[in-house]
């Protein structure tokens, strides 16, 4: 009708890829009964919705690195790329260094920083990218690389410490300057003591475990128990006084020890990680040497035995930080040549019970495999679960074989029942 004004609201959707445009138009103007037409807009709206912040899924420490892990966003527009950002203090100082920033496509959720300086704090943070643009950060991460920790989702770095401490610790030459015909305990250079204390670090490294020292006053008792084991070739916690090359000194350390004839030094340190043959069902060497409360210990070396002291003294608590759980092999890349001919474990450093756990595994293809669960035994370090598979993985292939741990039943440090799954890659 002539000379009447009209309102009308107008509402459209567009989407322009990932992005979604809403414009609203208000017309207000007179309206004619042969013309429904609306007059010019007044005014118009658009809103455009960058992505939300993507979860941070881990933030991992390790020798100079930093592995940085996270998920999509949250919200529904499609990623076009994400961007991690770090920075460091400077020094002694409470400031920080610029944001150093990478920028990723988005298919790749796993960004490693490198050559990081060891024992400096950093901050990790991580944003995502649509057609509407960046969108904000989500909080900062932090974490300190230290030169002990070893990051077991990086392949390189698993395959790298391996080499760099273990193998060299056991190229290191004995010099045993004792001999059996005159009971003389003698010594070892301070190279092989400490490759043999490399190797201890570098096991505990592997579980998460922080590293020890060695004590002069473990030392030589260890060294005169080491000479008690060759002289009379056999091991013995509790030897008689009748034993040849007895003393009390080595028979206290005996009894605060583990023991190893036919290896010694660091090659005694992966036997006892291994853990072998009838009697050491319980992985009892083992459970000790990555013992989180351990801060000292004590070896001694023949030519062919070793008393490692492993009782004592510890912390009075498990240090803050410390791991759930600690796997051998661990989970994510684990050394081949380590891999303990099927004897495998899973221990608890915070209290958790495992007397009702099942263990499950699947191989290389998804096959299940057979699995003997031994009967749990406490008080030998933390508590601990110890299986064996009925077939070794082999060690002659040089291709990656992946392994799936499930572990149920198990009971809380705080009451419960609760489980924990892992992978295990096996490389050369």
């Amino acid at each position: 009708m002539a000379g009447r004004s009209s309102t009308r609201r107008y509402q459209v959707a567009a989407a322009l890829g990932a992005v979604t445009f809403v414009a609203s138009a208000i017309a207000v103007g007179p309206a004619t009964a042969d013309s429904h037409r609306p007059a010019p807009t007044a005014g118009t709206v658009a809103r455009a919705v960058t992505p939300s912040p993507p979860p941070v899924r881990s933030v991992t420490p390790g020798t100079a690195t930093i592995r940085v892990t996270w998920g999509d966003p949250g919200s529904a527009t499609a990623v076009t790329g994400f961007r991690v950002a770090e920075r460091a203090l400077r020094g002694s100082t409470s400031t920080w260094t610029a944001w150093h920033t990478v920028d990723l496509p988005p298919g790749v959720h796993e960004h490693v920083w490198t050559s990081l300086t060891n024992g400096v704090r950093h901050e990790v943070k991580v944003a995502a990218q649509n057609l509407s643009g960046w969108g904000a950060y989500g909080a900062t991460r932090r974490a300190t690389p230290l030169s002990w920790l070893i990051d077991r989702g990086i392949r390189r770095q698993v395959r790298d410490t391996y080499r760099q401490r273990l193998v060299r610790a056991l190229a290191v030459p004995n010099k045993w300057t004792g001999s059996v015909g005159g009971c003389k305990a003698g010594t070892n250079s301070s190279q092989y003591r400490k490759a043999t204390l490399s190797a201890v670090n570098y096991m505990r490294a592997l579980t998460d475990a922080r590293p020890v020292t060695l004590a002069a006053r473990f030392n030589r008792p260890a060294q005169k128990a080491a000479l008690m084991m060759q002289a009379n070739d056999s091991l013995s916690h509790d030897p008689p006084p009748g034993w040849k090359c007895f003393s009390q000194a080595g028979h206290r350390a005996a009894g605060h020890s583990n023991l190893a004839l036919g290896a010694a030094g660091a090659q005694a340190i992966s036997l006892y990680m291994s853990d072998p043959g009838s009697g050491n069902e319980i992985a009892g060497h083992r459970r000790w040497i990555i013992y989180e409360r351990q801060k000292v210990m004590g070896t001694g070396d023949t030519g062919f035995a070793n008393d490692l002291w492993v009782l004592g003294p510890w912390s009075a608590h498990a240090p803050s930080g410390t791991p759930p759980y600690q796997a051998w092999p661990n989970s994510g890349f684990f050394p081949r040549a380590l891999e303990p001919d099927g004897r495998w474990s899973l221990t608890s450093p915070r209290g958790a019970s495992f007397g009702s756990a099942k263990v499950t595994m699947t191989g290389p293809g998804g096959k299940p495999v057979a699995l003997k669960t031994y009967p749990t035994v406490d008080y030998y370090g933390d508590n601990t679960l110890v299986w064996q598979l009925r077939t070794a993985p082999s060690h002659a292939t040089s291709a990656d074989r992946t392994y799936t741990v499930h572990v149920t039943g198990i009971r809380g440090p705080h009451g419960g029942r609760v489980s924990h799954a892992y992978r295990v890659t096996l490389v050369s």
